[in-house]
């Protein structure tokens, strides 16, 4: 389960929103599909997909320290993740090139022969470098019970 918590970034293309839920935001809607993004590449072994998503300078943290997008990648390498479900999505704008997002993010899966689920409370920074939304900053810890 260690080794889950070090996964970066990020079903289906958007997750369920609860009923009572206000439309999202185009850049809300936008954000929320990066990250569901991320984690369907994981979910899929598309590595490469997970990898082109980061910046050059992506920083991830975890309980266990900070982690570049190859060390985040090894790690995932080693995980099955077979079901995710992203909720309670929030967007911060930071400024037109720059957002910040939070969620939580219930998963299952296999990391060698032991399963594992649970829950877990994540915040993203993505910048746009050349046009393109790029992860900078990614950090996620288990929820309290």
């Amino acid at each position: 389960m260690r080794l889950f918590a070090c996964l970066a970034g990020t079903a289906l293309l958007l997750a369920p929103l609860p009923a009572a839920a206000q439309p999202a935001s185009p850049a809300t809607a936008d954000a929320l599909a990066r990250e569901t993004a991320i984690w369907q590449a994981v979910k899929d072994h598309r590595l490469d997909d997970f990898a082109a998503a980061m910046a050059p300078s992506y920083l991830g943290l975890y309980p266990d320290g900070p982690r570049t997008v190859a060390a985040d990648v090894a790690q995932i390498r080693q995980v099955d993740l077979r079901s995710f479900e992203i909720s309670a999505f929030q967007l911060l704008p930071v400024d037109p090139e720059t957002v910040a997002v939070t969620y939580r993010i219930d998963v299952a899966g296999q990391v060698h022969d032991t399963g594992f689920t649970g829950r877990y409370w994540v915040s993203s920074i993505w910048h746009r470098i050349g046009g393109k939304w790029r992860a900078i900053v990614h950090t996620q810890f288990q929820a309290a019970p």
